[in-house]
């Protein structure tokens, strides 16, 4: 499934649930029928704490990029003495990309324009640099910073005089894990269970007219279903093990039904929490599940 489509169908996921609490508040009054929804998890923060296994596994995934950063400032260095970057306006990962709405995540965004002098301001060299992996935003996470930096103090060369000495910025292995936290939301499965319209609907006019119906192995029967629906009913209950959904019908009133979700998984850090390694066909990835 495309970046693009999986974003699609998260929007049209958030309508539905707006369509869906919209019906349910707006009868609630008349049919007895409510949405008790679970807000899902939105941001990332940066201060996350990670288990230590995370951490050294971020530490050995970033040494390639390190490694490929510093070969290119020592390419940049020969027959120079002060290197000047500036980034290019165009961005390595899109707008659509999740990691794009955090401020972190611009300085490792876009190409960098690299120029090298010497004495007397005299041009060495020019370059236009993008890593060589771009396949996902934890393979762009160490660059060149921004600005002029000295490979050598010259009093011919005034960029020299004030400057700091050139080096790599690199992330930290919690901003790499974040990252990857970042990443995962966007991409795995929503951790917020949800139901299907006409099951929705169905119970709302069965709650509005006061159907019969009958909950039997946590199946719910009635002639108010959809017709494909009557047959197997509905389930009263999907559990996904730590996230899902219930119907909760009141004792008082049968026709009093409120949709429930519910997760254990209430922060980023809950979901941090879940973090392990797991190896597929000699790769080994980091997964935020159970």
């Amino acid at each position: 499934m495309s970046k693009i489509t999986k974003s699609a169908l998260s929007i049209a996921s958030s309508l539905l649930f707006v369509l869906l609490a919209f019906i349910s508040s707006s009868t609630a009054a008349s049919t007895g029928y409510d949405v008790v929804k679970v807000e899902e998890i939105s941001y990332v923060e940066k201060s996350i704490h990670w288990k230590p296994e995370l951490l050294s596994f971020a530490e050995n995934a970033m040494e390639p990029q390190r490694a490929a950063v510093e070969e290119l400032l020592k390419t940049m260095s020969k027959g120079a003495n002060s290197m000047t970057v500036e980034r290019d306006f165009s961005a390595l990962v899109p707008d659509f990309d999740p990691q794009s709405n955090y401020p972190y995540f611009d300085h490792y965004n876009h190409p960098i324009l690299i120029e090298t002098f010497t004495d007397w301001g005299t041009n060495v060299a020019q370059n236009t640099w993008v890593p060589d992996d771009q396949g996902s935003a934890l393979s762009l996470l160490a660059t060149l910073p921004e600005g002029t930096c000295k490979f050598s103090w010259s009093l011919f060369n005034v960029h020299t005089w004030f400057a700091p000495d050139c080096a790599v910025r690199v992330a930290s292995a919690e901003t790499y894990l974040r990252t990857a936290l970042i990443d995962w939301l966007y991409r795995a499965p929503d951790l917020v269970a949800t139901h299907s319209l006409d099951a929705t609907t169905s119970l709302i006019e069965i709650c509005e007219k006061h159907l019969p119906y009958t909950v039997v192995n946590g199946r719910l029967y009635s002639d108010g279903l959809y017709e494909y629906m009557r047959t197997d009913g509905i389930p009263i209950e999907n559990d996904q093990g730590y996230y899902g959904w219930r119907y909760v019908f009141d004792p008082a009133d049968k026709w009093n039904i409120t949709f429930e979700q519910w997760s254990d998984i209430q922060t980023a850090q809950d979901l941090a929490d879940l973090g392990h390694l797991e190896t597929f066909g000699g790769e080994t990835s980091i997964l935020f599940s159970k």
